[in-house]
């Protein structure tokens, strides 16, 4: 695994902490990694009882989360197996892992069965909108790179329209949809500056929050 993967699956995303719902009590990450942001969570009083499935599940010893499930996440029997041992969750994330999966519109159908009533799902999904994916596209080009919209491990493609539209097939109640843009970055004062007319050009991930009626 390259240097730039294995920065990926450590990487704490304190970006989405502001729209994570506290106290998120039991919380469960898919596509978690090395289960860094549900360690940092528990860590910051934000979620009381963790757990993280991935393909390869992360060491409970190094992290401060409380159970690692390792599995496909294309497949239905993972989140029936998870249901089973551990129940439901108030809290789940995916966070860049949808656009991963063969079939996403499964698997968030799987995923919301396993969230409690009145529980969050909380999404981030890459923008193939942004400026940096059309413009080149303008001229003919698409290169796939290894991060970022045009990851090379992606298999899945979404704009924010189309990822609202995948976040539905939950059945869930639609709470929120914003991009994930710094507001201090260039990118975040230009869409401030024009009155987000070019948001869905510089937001390279929107993060959306489903909600499950009690």
């Amino acid at each position: 695994m390259s240097k730039v993967r294995n920065a990926y699956h450590d990487n704490v995303r304190r970006d989405v902490f502001p729209f994570i719902p506290v106290p998120a009590k039991r919380l469960l990450d898919v596509g978690g990694g090395v289960g860094a942001t549900a360690s940092a969570l528990k860590n910051a009083g934000m979620a009381d009882w963790t757990g993280v499935v991935d393909l390869v599940a992360p060491s409970t010893e190094e992290m401060d989360i409380d159970f690692a499930y390792a599995a496909s996440l294309d497949l239905a029997g993972t989140y029936e197996a998870i249901l089973q041992e551990h129940g439901q969750f108030n809290t789940i994330l995916c966070l860049d892992i949808l656009e991963h999966l063969k079939e996403p519109w499964d698997a968030v159908k799987h995923i919301s069965n396993l969230l409690a009533p009145g529980g969050y799902l909380i999404a981030s999904i890459p923008n193939v909108q942004h400026a940096s994916v059309t413009w080149p596209l303008l001229r003919g080009r698409w290169e796939l790179a290894d991060d970022g919209i045009l990851d090379r491990t992606h298999i899945r493609f979404f704009t924010k329209r189309s990822a609202v539209d995948l976040m539905m097939e939950t059945g869930l109640e639609l709470d929120l949809v914003t991009p994930l843009i710094n507001s201090r970055s260039k990118a975040g004062m230009l869409n401030t500056g024009t009155a987000h007319i070019f948001e869905n050009f510089l937001a390279r991930q929107f993060l959306i929050r489903m909600h499950k009626k009690i």
